[in-house]
């Protein structure tokens, strides 16, 4: 199975999840999304929350920082 995430702020998206022992309604909730990137690297911070057969299941927080990678060759 592929999955995908996407995440837009203030958006909810929903999919459905195929198991061995049945289907799972998954919905994502974007809460906040901030992403500044320049050619020197940068940060995106994702806030979302995730659901599953209309129940709450968790909270998430992600945070990446992006790097130039600098070749000393």
């Amino acid at each position: 199975n592929n999955s995908r995430l996407v995440v837009e702020k203030g958006k909810r998206y929903t999919s459905q999840y195929e198991t061995d022992v049945g289907s799972l309604n998954v919905a994502v909730n974007t809460n906040d999304v901030i992403c500044n990137i320049n050619n020197n690297g940068g940060t995106i911070h994702l806030d979302y929350s995730i659901d599953i057969n209309a129940g709450f299941v968790s909270k998430n927080v992600v945070d990446i920082t992006i790097r130039k990678e600098i070749n000393n060759v």
